[in-house]
């Protein structure tokens, strides 16, 4: 993360260890280094919920990641974490309550988490801690709050962001997980147009393939990226790596991704579908990702995911049209600052 600026004095400009009583008997304090494992072990305990969801990313070693005491302490000491803005609830020496946000001045604050302990919740902790950060974050000079990516299966989170304000920016851009089950899918021979044939992909076709995922993709994939990102993997299985040649030449490349889970079992994500723009339209994703669910099959993943936006349109309509259904979306909220200092009531 990038280290933040200094935020001018404002309301938090006291000294880093004051003590603030609020409501209902709680001290609040600025974000400390000394207090990192008992605000990580609040910061666990309220996101139980969220790590209760089924998993849906495969890339993962927990489903999210917990937090540690060594990763705030980095964070505080890289800046991004404002120390002042950055704030805990007390009940004695427990934390119940806290929030961490990065500031940096005339720029957005980025809310990194906002998190109640259960037993303490409905109590309005989590709009006091929000209208701490708005008051630092107007004296910064920043005209937004944002945060995300969040999960829109956590509708506690979601609720409580839209219900003060935060606005779902560019749904269309947004990550959206699809999931099918795997159980359902018949293998099946993929249908290619004569002359086109898919195979399993080779070393030496690192360079087509790069061809082909930076027009397909629009990007500017370097030379090297993949070997260097996936053919390096120990666990890299090439019959999980599929591309469609005509005429000697590769047009359209898929991967289907199997890893083993940490909890036990395997998981599945389809990769990089992608054909060049002049051969769209003729059944070669749907070739591709045919070939693709035939290789899953035979390791029954559970979960079994494509990630894709929904600006996508005949991407989306493909895998829908293969058992494929939205399971999640990775949602970026802003708040937009107005003028008045006034705090959210809601």
């Amino acid at each position: 993360m990038p280290r933040g600026r200094a935020v001018p004095r404002g309301p938090f400009s006291s000294r880093r260890n004051e003590v603030t009583t609020v409501t209902l008997g709680l001290s609040e304090t600025a974000l400390r280094a000394e207090d990192a494992e008992a605000v990580a072990a609040m910061l666990n305990e309220a996101y139980e919920e969220l790590r209760r969801l089924p998993r849906l990313d495969i890339y993962l070693r927990a489903a999210p990641p917990l937090a540690t005491a060594e990763a705030l302490r980095q964070a505080m000491e890289a800046g991004a974490l404002s120390p002042e803005a950055s704030r805990v609830l007390w009940k004695g020496a427990r934390p119940v309550a806290t929030v961490g946000v990065g500031i940096e001045c005339g720029a957005s604050a980025k809310l990194q988490w906002l998190a109640v302990a259960p037993d303490h919740r409905r109590r309005g902790l989590a709009r006091h801690l929000l209208n701490r950060v708005i008051a630092a974050a107007k004296s910064a000079g920043c005209a937004t709050v944002a945060i995300g990516p969040v999960d829109s299966r956590w509708q506690a989170a979601v609720r409580f962001l839209e219900n003060h304000g935060f606005a779902w920016t560019d749904p269309d851009h947004c990550n959206i997980t699809m999931q099918m089950d795997i159980a359902t899918w018949q293998p099946t021979d993929p249908v290619l147009p004569p002359g086109f044939t898919i195979r399993h992909m080779r070393e030496e076709d690192e360079e087509g393939w790069t061809l082909v995922k930076r027009r397909a993709f629009g990007d500017d994939t370097p030379m090297g990226w993949w070997r260097q990102v996936w053919g390096s993997q120990p666990d890299h299985d090439p019959d999980g790596w599929k591309v469609c040649e005509y005429g000697g030449r590769i047009v359209g490349i898929a991967a289907a991704v199997v890893k083993n889970l940490p909890e036990g079992g395997r998981g599945c994500c389809i990769e990089w579908v992608g054909v060049l723009p002049e051969f769209q339209g003729m059944g070669l994703g749907r070739a591709l990702m045919t070939a693709c669910l035939n290789h899953a099959a035979r390791f029954r993943p559970n979960p079994m995911v494509v990630v894709t936006q929904r600006f996508r349109t005949a991407a989306v309509a493909l895998y829908e049209s293969l058992g494929f259904r939205i399971a999640n979306e990775y949602r970026r909220y802003v708040l937009e600052l107005g003028g008045s200092a006034d705090p959210i009531q809601r």
